[in-house]
């Protein structure tokens, strides 16, 4: 899958599930939802993540734009822990979609609460096959393979539309290799993008910055 899609998950769960799947930065049920402000190029694009469903072992988050509908299932480990992807759909109102299967994975996305200190790293690796269509043709990626690197370095007070947050900041380095198969021709690619995460206690992800792109809260719904 390609980084550029970025996905901002609410966790979400079943009552079966709550003991698994409530991380203390990713606090979750399903109906829960968080709406970010997307300041890129110099426009104010909105984008409202919530859950849709879920079950003990995984939930699906749905990513709304005024272009796009995103999914993403996500499992939940035993330790508290999460994989943010084993499947992700996109739609757009083009005739463009998307859906991808992650073939093989190690590592987590979200570390278990009791490692949300300062200096905490981790590391997840994704094997994918990519496919999306198009109205007059199709385009295959194969062979995708990304690693993710985390640290957790710091704390710090983050002002949202949202309101104010003591949060923790967390570095992001992606190296992404892909082989893109479109009308019979294979392009390969590599790719290393940087982003940094405040994530807040009881609430989640509230500001994400990368290269071209700023996500800030402006409401969060708890049910």
């Amino acid at each position: 899958m390609s980084s550029k899609f970025i996905v901002l998950a609410i966790l979400a769960l079943t009552s079966s599930a709550w003991a698994t799947c409530d991380h203390p930065y990713y606090p979750a049920a399903v109906g829960m939802s968080c709406t970010y402000l997307n300041i890129v190029a110099g426009s104010n694009l909105e984008t409202i993540t919530r859950v849709v469903s879920a079950d003990a072992q995984s939930y699906v988050a749905e990513t709304a734009t005024a272009t796009s509908n995103t999914k993403e299932k996500i499992k939940c480990q035993p330790d508290g822990g999460l994989i943010k992807a084993t499947y992700i759909t996109m739609f757009e109102p083009n005739g463009q979609s998307a859906k991808g299967q992650f073939v093989t994975d190690s590592g987590v996305t979200i570390p278990a609460p009791q490692l949300w200190v300062i200096g905490t790293q981790w590391t997840y690796t994704t094997k994918s096959k990519f496919v999306t269509n198009y109205e007059a043709q199709s385009v295959v990626e194969t062979d995708s393979t990304e690693t993710v690197y985390s640290k957790i370095v710091g704390s710090e007070l983050i002002s949202t539309p949202a309101g104010q947050f003591p949060a923790l900041k967390v570095t992001q380095t992606t190296q992404s290799k892909s082989t893109v198969v479109r009308n019979r021709l294979s392009t390969t690619s590599n790719e290393t993008l940087t982003a940094t995460f405040w994530y807040v206690r009881g609430i989640g992800v509230v500001k994400t910055s990368g290269q071209d792109y700023t996500f800030l809260l402006t409401k969060f719904v708890k049910v």
